[in-house]
């Protein structure tokens, strides 16, 4: 698999060559020349300027190049893994609006699920049996206890990545939406509101697409701090509301 920044990159240049010209005649720019003519005593008289044209440069469309990147973009639109290229590819190529925005939904949809693959799952590291026999029991009762810890899921780490990076590049692209929506949802996630693993890296990489401050990315880090803090700084302020009405009452 192709890396998105070199897709991308290609992209690009294909984009370029649907504009590609074969050259035909350089052009070159006019210049000023002087001349200093000589008295009989070979002394410098007065000097003459004139000015020698430039010639023009001589172009035709390059039709066979920018058919072979027209079929290529077409091509990465169709079937290339990375959404943002396809959309880019898209754009290029003038596909009717519609067509891409219907193509914008699924690829959105795709991107999402991907982007919120489990990163953590809780696996038994040990067991406890208990078994209960009671009187008028016929056979004794057992109970099985079991102890649990997260283990990161090694595989789903690289396709959550991808799909989010996807994703902020598809952002940037578009400036869709419903792509900035997941963006915020990813960058927003914390402990507290019931995700399992806070995902550092994408909080700090959706963060920075969407242009919060370092200061708002910290806060999307640590948002039991953050609450904290604020409670200190209302408590602060009123604590200092009240001193200066006890303060005025004293007068």
């Amino acid at each position: 698999m192709e890396s998105l920044e070199k897709t991308l990159s290609h992209v690009e240049s294909l984009r370029r060559d649907l504009g590609a010209e074969i050259v035909l005649q350089e052009g070159t720019e006019g210049r000023t020349e002087t001349t200093i003519g000589f008295d009989k005593y070979w002394l410098p008289e007065e000097s003459t300027e004139y000015f020698i044209p430039g010639t023009p440069r001589i172009t035709e469309p390059d039709t066979q190049k920018q058919a072979d990147a027209r079929a290529e973009l077409l091509q990465v639109y169709d079937s290339s893994e990375w959404y943002s290229a396809r959309y880019l590819a898209g754009k290029a190529s003038a596909i009717e609006p519609k067509e891409l925005d219907k193509q914008m939904n699924e690829w959105l949809a795709d991107l999402k699920k991907k982007a919120w693959l489990p990163v953590t799952k809780e696996v038994v590291v040990k067991q406890h049996v208990y078994t209960e026999h009671y009187i008028g029991d016929e056979k004794p009762s057992t109970y099985v206890l079991t102890d649990t810890e997260p283990r990161i899921i090694e595989e789903n780490i690289l396709p959550r990545r991808n799909a989010r990076r996807d994703l902020i590049r598809l952002f940037q692209a578009s400036n869709s939406p419903k792509a900035e929506k997941i963006l915020k949802d990813i960058a927003n996630m914390s402990w507290d509101k019931g995700y399992p693993y806070q995902d550092k890296e994408g909080i700090i990489e959706s963060g920075q697409a969407l242009s919060y401050s370092k200061f708002r990315i910290w806060s999307c880090l640590h948002p039991g701090l953050t609450l904290i803090g604020g409670f200190a700084v209302a408590a602060g302020a009123a604590l200092g509301a009240a001193n200066g009405i006890s303060h005025y009452l004293a007068r």
